[in-house]
């Protein structure tokens, strides 16, 4: 019995499960959710009581064999050097997995743009500074519109989250679209299996 959310996290590990059983002969039932009555700001199953859970147990549904076929589809896509696989399995509509393409989509978005080099993550965090999000904090719910994660340990949470913000003259390049973040500092990270560099 797996239970997931509608996010970009919950979707890639759910695309892990799901082309683990492909091929096994018992079907995960799934339980996947991108809202709750009564709750217009959902943002997942942590927030949800025991009782609230409990209402979602009659929802489940079991995955059939073309649904762990397309996981595995996907989740291959997702770990593939290039992205083109992926591109084309964000725009795919899969029945089964209603909250698949927007996930993709979603983790395409951390790719650096051309023009500017940003990732979606980034853009949104300097607009926000831009706009006058001015901790941490703020500029991080801006961006994000998720709640801000512990600080690390080695820092006090409340002097972290009000710590002034500003952008650079080189950030407000870049989001201006006058600069390039990868000319400027250069990229090396991981989006699933493709290893992007300048």
């Amino acid at each position: 019995m797996l239970w997931f959310e509608h996010d970009l996290y919950d979707q890639l590990q759910l695309l892990d499960v799901l082309s683990l059983a492909h091929g096994v002969d018992a079907a995960p039932q799934l339980v996947v959710v991108d809202s709750f009555p009564g709750k217009p700001s959902f943002r997942g199953l942590g927030e949800l009581t025991a009782d609230e859970l409990e209402t979602l147990w009659p929802k489940r549904r079991p995955a059939s064999a073309e649904t762990l076929a397309a996981a595995a589809e996907a989740w291959e896509a997702f770990r593939a050097a290039e992205p083109s696989a992926l591109e084309k399995r964000a725009h795919r509509e899969e029945p089964e997995l209603p909250f698949l393409g927007s996930a993709l989509r979603r983790l395409l978005e951390e790719l650096p743009a051309p023009g500017d080099g940003l990732s979606g993550t980034e853009r949104r965090a300097l607009a926000a500074i831009a706009a006058g999000h001015a901790t941490p904090r703020d500029a991080f719910l801006a961006a994000q519109d998720e709640p801000l994660p512990p600080a690390p340990p080695l820092g006090d949470a409340q002097r972290f989250i009000a710590l002034p913000l500003r952008l650079t003259e080189a950030g407000k390049k870049v989001l201006a679209g006058k600069a390039n973040r990868v000319e400027l500092l250069g990229i090396d990270r991981w989006v699933g299996g493709t290893h992007v560099t300048a």
